[in-house]
């Protein structure tokens, strides 16, 4: 962010400079108090004196196709306050400059009646949202600076950042590297924040995958879209190899204009022709030949003979057109089944994923089990290197199967993937091991019984909501009756009814997403489907238009190669039709068992006051009477949680906490203005051990579970990615690690949770336990506001998360995200 540009040891100019010194931080503010600059002035653009502009009219047309980021600080606009203003300003919004600077939540900033301030930049932006937001919700971001900064130098900064994007600023960036030219690459350099340049030095430390973007660099019209957020997801993903795939796939697609002619590829070519699938559609096809014929793709290519050529060559494209844009979305595909996967290593790991887990492969033999579906099995014979990657994709497809997160449209009203959370990982963790895998971290996962977790929770949730109150031993028995019955609907697996069709002529289906994450409807009758033997199936004929697994499967084949798979995969045996799954691995549930308490036949055969669980006699256990207070056809809603032995119709406070009692598993605010050490006093002084609390210290919230609570377990997973957790030891805090957070949990019921990239803090090796109290000691507890205090920031704040597009599709082709429009 641009109040901690400290331009890593290069030279600012002098608009930096400018900038830097009188930045005062963001804040929301509303729209009435905006005024724009004048079209006369020199250095500001034109907007005209009504809505009907064409820079605001398609503005208002991008808001209303694809919405509004107004909350990605790329898009905030420069105004100019004195500062009297400011400081009143401050008060009357009860912040401080401190949170003004901070920029991880602006405020709303209170402005006097009549109060109005300079617009620099962005008139566009400010006149569209003034048409496009109803009353009340008419704000906008800015960057705030003091008047007494030189007008002219700011207008020309921000001028030239809109005329720059980060595509095109690594694209010179990069040449003047490779050409020696230290000072002007310094000079592009600087043009990015800390942390811009952080993931763009990451990621240019693979040497491989640097020279791989070097190849596409005089390729121009490949860098419009590109964002340093591409760079970022390559390096958090470690998929570097297959990147490198990706990027030389997306070479030999552009390559079909010569080197001597890569600038000809504009950015509306690329823009009009990715994600098409000529090789799948007969549609695609007429569009490519109808786009080069009308000249609407690559305009600057006059000779004819020459333009046939590309045309013919751009029609010969096997699978997907790509782009670096279709990189971007489709690593968003790849998003969380590689977290997933990395959770099958150590957390120390080094390199890439692929290297990591080829090196976990224990399997020695000549031959080796190929996955055909979720019951399926073959055995193949084959070299151990062939043996291995053809382990290694399965893997990737098991966890495809499992966390690709869709999107949801009208054919679907919930999410499917509610239990993926949940069972994953172990199941995860059982194909790995039966594809020949083996590490502490795969066993210690395939070890937990997702069965029993599963089952607890749904019974506990259902307790909850319907306000039941089982004795623990009651509640134990339902939930091994429940297992039983589980363990009898795995006997069956859902198989894929004959191969997948990867082209159509019907239409009455939604067009499919040519990249990123696909529709909810699609991956839910996709998902059998993606197994290597259908995703590596032979191709088909040609038809209108290409199915959600055909671009599925490009995806697949863009990271992981369509050869040398494909022909080996063609080369075995016909398949029988059901092989048994492999000794000792459960395999991959594709469906949500339907539950014995989830069908109205159960509940219509059951007495309004009890239910029984029955258990097997021939196991020495008995009937045991479970206790029901709804009236039949009744649905259970799993929202909340009650633990085992708890006779409690209603959620307990966390004393000092709060004062109302909110819902578990739930993040929450801490609503009272306590100090750190009221809250503590009053919590350590009540009584009622189940609960266990995490105090989010440096956004005053916390969250509470009941002491047995499974969502506990899953909390601490996803919050110990990017937290670090701490308890006390007499005075001291002491932090803990990941194998122990639950255990201390558990005995202590309450921890200190704080962001590992907490701004005002250094969460490093050498940071003090007293730098982490003082921060906690920050909040004024007559105002509730932070004190402006001396800790250092060690670090930046991340640039704001991508808001994808979820409409987009091939014939609807806005922005995918609103920071590249504005």
């Amino acid at each position: 962010m641009e109040h901690m540009e400290d331009i890593d040891g290069h030279t600012a100019n002098p608009e930096t400079v400018e900038a830097i010194r009188h930045f005062r931080g963001y804040a929301k503010i509303d729209l009435s108090h905006f005024r724009l600059e004048d079209d006369h002035v020199l250095g500001s653009r034109p907007v005209g004196q009504n809505v009907e502009s064409q820079n605001v009219l398609r503005l208002l047309k991008l808001f209303e196709s694809v919405g509004c980021d107004r909350e990605d600080p790329e898009n905030y606009v420069p105004v100019l306050i004195s500062q009297n203003t400011l400081s009143q300003a401050i008060d009357d919004s009860r912040t401080t400059q401190v949170v003004l600077l901070n920029g991880i939540e602006p405020p709303n900033l209170i402005l006097g009646h009549g109060t109005r301030l300079l617009c620099l930049q962005g008139k566009s932006r400010i006149r569209a949202a003034q048409e496009f937001f109803s009353p009340g919700e008419r704000w906008w971001g800015a960057r705030l600076y003091l008047d007494t900064a030189a007008r002219d130098r700011l207008r020309e900064k921000y001028s030239n950042e809109q005329n720059f994007g980060d595509g095109d600023i690594y694209r010179n960036l990069r040449y003047h590297q490779l050409r020696g030219n230290g000072p002007r690459a310094e000079a592009w350099w600087a043009r990015w924040s800390s942390p811009k340049r952080r993931h763009v030095r990451q990621m240019q430390k693979q040497e491989r995958l640097l020279n791989q973007f070097d190849r596409l660099l005089p390729y121009v019209g490949l860098w419009a879209s590109v964002n340093v957020k591409l760079f970022r997801r390559i390096v958090d993903s470690r998929c570097y190899e297959e990147s490198i795939n990706y990027l030389d796939q997306t070479f030999k697609v552009w390559s079909v204009l010569p080197h001597d002619a890569a600038a000809l590829v504009d950015a509306q070519s690329v823009h009009l022709l990715e994600g098409l699938m000529p090789a799948y559609s007969l549609v695609d096809q007429k569009r490519i030949q109808d786009l080069m014929n009308n000249r609407e793709i690559f305009p600057a290519l006059i000779d004819s003979e020459r333009r046939s050529k590309v045309l013919e060559r751009l029609l010969q494209v096997s699978g997907r057109i790509l782009s670096l844009h279709t990189f971007s979305q489709d690593l968003l595909f790849l998003e969380l089944p590689s977290k997933a996967l990395r959770g099958l290593l150590p957390k120390t790991f080094k390199g890439s994923v692929r290297n990591a887990l080829l090196k976990k492969y224990v399997h020695t033999e000549n031959s080796y089990i190929i996955q055909t579906s979720a019951a399926g099995y073959r055995i193949a014979a084959g070299t151990l290197k062939a043996a291995s990657y053809l382990s290694y994709v399965p893997l990737w497809l098991c966890a495809i199967r499992l966390f690709v997160s869709p999107l949801k449209d009208s054919h679907t009203s919930e999410a499917i993937h509610t239990f993926s959370s949940i069972r994953g990982l172990p199941f995860l963790a059982d194909e790995a091991i039966s594809l020949g895998f083996s590490s502490t971290e795969i066993k210690k996962l395939s070890n937990q019984d997702a069965n029993e977790q599963t089952c607890r929770y749904f019974v506990e949730h259902m307790c909850q909501v319907e306000l039941y109150e089982p004795e623990p031993k009651r509640l134990s028995d339902a939930v091994r009756r429940i297992q039983n019955t589980l363990k009898q609907l795995q006997e069956k697996r859902k198989i894929a009814d004959g191969v997948p069709v990867f082209s159509k002529n019907a239409t009455s289906e939604p067009l499919c997403r040519r990249y990123n994450r696909p529709l909810a409807s699609h991956l839910e009758s996709d998902r059998c489907y993606f197994f290597i033997e259908h995703i590596y199936g032979t191709d088909q004929s040609i038809a209108h238009h290409p199915t959600s697994i055909a671009v599925t499967r490009e995806i697949i084949f863009s990271f992981f190669g369509k050869e040398p798979i494909y022909d080996q995969i063609l080369e075995l045996p016909e398949s029988p039709e059901h092989e048994d799954h492999p000794t000792g691995s459960p395999g991959i549930p594709l469906e949500r068992p339907t539950l014995p308490w989830q069908t109205s036949s159960y509940m219509e055969s059951t007495p309004p006051t009890e239910s029984w669980v029955h258990e097997d006699h021939s196991s020495g256990s008995r009937d045991v009477p479970f206790e029901r207070s709804i009236l039949p056809g009744q649905s259970s809603i799993l929202s909340s949680y009650v633990p085992s032995g708890t006779n409690k119709l209603t959620v307990p406070q966390a004393s000092g906490f709060e004062d109302f009692s909110g819902d578990p598993n739930t993040r929450l605010a801490i609503a009272a203005n306590r100090s750190t050490d009221e809250i503590l006093n009053m919590w350590y002084a009540s009584q009622d051990d189940g609960l266990i609390v995490f105090y989010m210290f440096s956004t005053r919230q916390f969250y509470k579970f009941w002491n047995d609570d499974f969502a506990l377990q899953s909390t601490i997973f996803l919050l110990s990615k990017d937290h670090f957790f701490m308890h006390y030891v007499g005075k001291k805090g002491q932090s803990l690690p990941d194998e122990r957070i639950l255990a201390v949990a558990k005995e202590e019921r309450l921890l200190f949770v704080g962001p590992k990239t907490a701004p005002g803090i250094s969460i490093t090796a050498s940071a003090s336990v007293d730098d982490i109290e003082k921060y906690v000691s920050m909040y004024d507890t007559k105002t509730g506001k932070r004190k402006a205090g001396r800790l250092t920031r060690s670090r930046q704040e991340e640039e704001e998360e991508e808001q994808d597009d979820p409409k987009r599709t091939r014939e609807v082709h806005p922005q995918d995200e609103i920071d590249e429009e504005l």
